[in-house]
Order: structure tokens, then sequence, then C-alpha cells
């Protein structure tokens, strides 16, 4: 009953729209497909047409017109094919069946009924578009849809399909394109502006972004337009200009005061500003707004920071505090047990801190990284046994860090066991040979083995990959000690010599070529220079000072020989001293000095067959 008076209505409507006429129902398309509004076919809008028709093909048209209306779509389908029978050219027939079909998911009969169309305008594109977005054809629904835009410029329907569609294609700068004729066409609307300077922030052309942003604000300044504000903000702390960051992050808070995640960001910029009271106040203002942050990583990040500022001025107990607070509020929480346990550690202690690093891993058996962190913990709690196996399972279950090797490395030399720490070792410059660390570690290993060629070449390999200075310099370093060991002198001195070039205040080469110049009796003058220089760089160092002394000796001058030895003997008790105080007191005729300094010697190293020959003599 009520079908049969919604379509006396609606035929009536047509009949008093057209007249007596015979002409050309055409029917215009609004919003053929745009989210949140009506598909291709929901709205019907008539307008009068300039040809005339088939009296029986405007009979069945208005029918299917009303059945359409009605939501019978089978029935309007077929009533179109019908008066396309008696009125094959008609665009608004052919536009109707097309999206009535459509309407009813059969695409391919929808596509067929479209092909003869004539003119292939905007609504006859988009229509197109949207059945080849309902077949899955990305592609063909793109190219649609830019015929569309091409039909009419000033389409946003038509842009709208386009976002999604290049979105899906992963067309970045392309979508951006399209915001920026939304934006030509809806400049008032603070979203399009917003939507625009977040994709040409992701795209690093920070200064449009910062104008799209500029122009979201001025239309839309309050609490609603929160995210732009924000972006600006970002922007500013993104390009290091941190009082302007600091002016749009305050603006921000005074419009939301109670968001934490503002807070937290006005806390890093203090903090990059060196302002780290205000830091503090900040972070922990945003701590007190976030009290359930179970699965909220910002939160529990605030804490972090916090706590390391707190140790970054001595202050461990009160970053300790905030630890356990963290745990109190979420101890369900693995951060929170990896924040308490990593303040323990900083308080070295290690019974408390394995306590905790225990329990982030209960929390999550798959947790490589928390496994790796409790291998670590049981490693400098001398649990060597207990690392070992926990690290040897790690890369067993396939975990590729070579944090694994390195300390199964450090094991094995810690057992004297250097055959494996050698092999630990390769495996860990093999996954990663920038680390001069691995080098310096593999290099060891082969000196325990006894192994020449290989510890230096080790220390070459090392110095080729290293990319960093201070890197290449320790390596240089490790590599003249081998050479000076294995009596390769000339190499020695020459890597030496070329270390100082690239550090010249490097005191330790300094001492160090200095000195084995002199227990040579080579280059005396030249040696002396390099020992005083260290020296002068760092002046309470007793085997600097030693160094100093004893090439004063070579220089038979006994006299700034005993002020320097008796300056090193002050700040250490060391064999070697005692034994070079022995000489110098012997070459100036004291022999009763002499003995109890070499005496002094052979207490701390009784097996010294040279000093015991000085004693017999």
């Amino acid at each position: 009953m009520i079908r049969s008076k919604i379509a006396v209505v609606i035929l009536t409507c047509i009949m008093m729209f057209l007249g007596c006429s015979s002409k050309v129902v055409r029917k215009e398309l609004v919003n053929v497909h745009k989210p949140g509004n009506q598909t291709p076919a929901d709205t019907v809008q008539l307008k009068l047409p300039d040809t005339k028709i088939n009296k029986i093909a405007f009979h069945y048209f208005s029918n299917a017109a009303i059945y359409e209306s009605a939501g019978l779509l089978y029935q309007a389908a077929e009533y179109y094919r019908k008066a396309l029978e008696y009125y094959p050219d008609s665009y608004e027939i052919r536009f109707s069946l097309a999206r009535v079909l459509y309407r009813e998911r059969h695409f391919d009969d929808a596509l067929m009924a479209l092909v003869p169309i004539e003119p292939e305008d905007n609504s006859i594109w988009t229509l197109r578009g949207t059945i080849y977005r309902g077949l899955g054809k990305k592609d063909s629904a793109h190219f649609c849809f830019r015929q569309a835009v091409k039909a009419d410029s000033n389409d946003v329907t038509g842009y709208s399909n386009l976002i999604n569609s290049y979105h899906v294609l992963g067309f970045p700068d392309s979508v951006a394109w399209v915001y920026k004729n939304l934006a030509r066409l809806k400049p008032d609307n603070e979203h399009i502006w917003h939507e625009l300077g977040e994709l040409q922030w992701d795209l690093d052309k920070s200064i449009d972004a910062k104008e799209s942003f500029r122009k979201s604000i001025e239309i839309n300044s309050d609490s609603t337009n929160m995210v732009a504000i924000v972006r600006f903000g970002d922007l500013y702390a993104e390009q290091h200009k941190l009082d302007s960051a600091l002016f749009w992050y305050q603006r921000a808070i005074e419009l939301a005061p109670a968001d934490y995640r503002l807070w937290s960001k006005q806390g890093a910029v203090y903090r990059l500003l060196d302002k780290i009271e205000e830091a503090k106040r900040s972070y922990h203002k945003s701590a007190e707004l976030c009290d359930d942050f179970s699965n909220n990583l910002t939160c529990i990040l605030t804490r972090f920071i916090l706590v390391e500022l707190y140790n970054e001025e001595d202050s461990l107990k009160k970053g300790l505090a905030i630890a356990k607070e963290a745990f109190k509020v979420t101890p369900r929480n693995s951060e929170a047990h990896r924040l308490l346990s990593n303040q323990y550690m900083h308080l070295e202690q290690l019974d408390s801190a394995l306590v905790y690093a225990i329990s982030e891993v209960a929390l999550d058996l798959t947790d490589m990284e928390a496994t790796r962190r409790l291998a670590v913990l049981y490693f400098y709690n001398d649990s060597l046994t207990i690392a070992d196996s926990v690290f040897t399972s790690l890369v067993n279950n396939g975990d590729t860090s070579s944090i694994n090797h390195h300390f199964l490395g450090r094991i094995a030399m810690v057992k004297e066991n250097s055959k494996r720490a050698a092999m630990e070792f390769e495996k860990v410059v093999k996954i990663d040979d920038t680390d001069s660390e691995n080098w310096l570690n593999l290099g060891y290993a082969y000196w325990k083995l006894e192994k020449e060629n290989l510890e230096i070449n080790a220390y070459l390999s090392g110095i080729e990959h290293v990319t960093d200075e201070e890197g290449k310099v320790s390596l240089m370093f490790a590599l003249a000690t081998a050479y000076e060991r294995y009596n390769q002198f000339d190499n020695a001195v020459e890597t030496f010599e070329d270390l100082l070039k690239r550090d010249p205040d490097n005191h330790q080469t300094l001492n160090y070529l200095g000195y084995s110049l002199a227990d040579r009796g080579k280059r005396l003058q030249y040696a002396r220079s390099l020992i005083e220089k260290a020296v002068n760089l760092n002046p309470n160092n007793a085997a600097y000072l030693d160094s100093f002394g004893w090439v004063y000796y070579q220089l038979k001058d006994y006299k700034n020989a005993l002020i320097y030895l008796k300056r090193a003997v002050v700040l250490d008790s060391d064999q070697t001293i005692f034994d070079h105080l022995g000489d110098v007191y012997q070459a100036k005729g004291d022999s009763v000095a002499a003995r109890q300094w070499w005496k002094k010697a052979l207490e701390l190293d009784s097996g010294n067959e040279s000093i015991k020959s000085k004693l017999d003599q």
C-alpha cells in the first residue's frame, strides 16, 4: 500500500514537471562516491531535457525511476533495459541503468551499459571509476578518477576519490597535489590545510608544511584545531628553532592543559635549551596527568627521561623513586621493570637489578632484547655459567645480535679459553665491522693465542673498516704496541708517528713511543721531547714521570732522573719504578740505596731474573 502511494506521488511529480512533453529525462549525478555520503544511485534528480523521446521509452523510464526510488533495484533495472530498447542512444537511460546495476553489484554489466554512452563527462568517468573500484581494479579506477577531474577541475568529489586512489597506489606526492586542489576549491577548510601540511611534512617539505599549518591555524585557532597547532611546534622543534617551538607548545597547553603529551613535548624543548629545572617540572606534570599508562609509551618514556635527568645530576635515589612509582602504577608493564632494573644498575645494586630483569623477561618470554639484558646482568653479577647459557640459547633461537657473541667471547676470555674467545669475536666482526672495540677484542684473543700475524691483521682490518676517528686511533695504538712486542720496532715507530699526525696530543702515544725509544737508547732528545709533552698533558701520571726519569737516566742526567722518579714513586708503588730508581742510584755510585730499591722491586716481581742478577753483582 505504501509503495503504491509512493509510486503515485513520484509519477505525479514527474508528469507535472514534464507536462505533456515527450522530452528526454536526464538525471544529474551528485556525490557519486564520497565517504559518508550516498552511493551514486542513492539520489535521483530530474531536469528538463531538450530531446524528444519515444513515449514508450518514457513510460518505462519513469516506472524505472519509481522502482529505483523505492529501492526495488531489480525491477528498476528491467524497466531501464526496456526503455533502452526504444531509445538506445539516450545518455540518461544508459547512465541510470549502469547506476542501478552498480548498486546491485553487477559490475561487469554496469560497465557494459556505459560503453557506448556519449558524452564521457565527469559523471560518467566517476561512475566508471567507482565500478572499477568495486571490481578491485585499482589502476583502472584510478585512471577513470583522473579523467573525471580532467573533465571538471572544480569537482570536489572527484578529488576526494583521487585521495584514496593515490593512497592505495602509494603516491604521497600525488596525494599532496590532490589536497592542494581541494585547498584551492575549499580555501576556508582548516582540515584540508592541516592534512596538506601533514603530507608535506612527511615529504620533508617543511617550508610548505609550515605555510599549510599556518593557514589552518589562521582559519581556526581554537582547541578543535589542536593538532595543527602542535604540528606547528613540532616543525620548529625539528628545525631546532627551540624558542618558537616552545611558544607553540605553550599555546597548545593553554588550550588543553590536561594533555600529558603536550607537557612532555614542552619538557623535551626545555631540556634541549638546557633549562633542566623547567624540563623536570614539565615532565613531572606530564607524569602527574598520565597516571594510568599500562599501554602508553609516552607515559613510561616520561618516567625514563625524568630518571635520566636525575641521574645526570647524580640524584640516583630520586631517580629510583620515580622508577618505583612507575612500577607501582603499572606492575605488568615490562618497560617499568626495565626502568627499575636499569636504575638499580646505576646504583650498582646488581642483585636488585637482576630481580627486575628476570621479571621483565617473565612478562614476555619472546622478548630477545630483554633476555639479552638479563644475560648481561648475569655476566656483571659474575654468574658466568648462567650468562653463557642464556647468550648461547639466544644464538640457537635465531637472535643475530652481535652482543651475544661479544659477551660469549668475554666469558671465554675470563675462563681463559682464548680459542673459543677468538671464534666468538670473529663472529662479532662479521656482524659489525665498524666498531673498533670488536677488532680490539679479536686482536687481544689472537695475542693470548700467540698468533702474531692474525693479531696484526685484525688491527689492520679494523683500521680499514672502522669509520670514526677515535676508533681508528685506538686501533693504530694497538697495532703499534703489537709491532713493538713482536720486535718490529721500525713498524711500531712509523705507526706511532702516523698516529701522532692524526692526534698530536695523544699523551698515551707520546709516552709509549718516547719510552720505547729511550729504553733502546735511540733518538734520546726526540724521546725526551715526546715524554715531556705527555707529562705536561698529564702531570700526575706515575708511568709518564717514570718514563721522563728514565730518558734522563739514558741521557746521563741523573739529577733530573731522580727528581722525576721520586715523584713517580710517591704516586705509585710499581716494580718498574723501583728498578729504575735502583739503576739511577747505582749510576750515581750509591750502591746501598740502589740495592734497597732493587730489593723492593724483587718483592713485587720475585721471578725477575734481571733484578736478581743486579743484586748478585
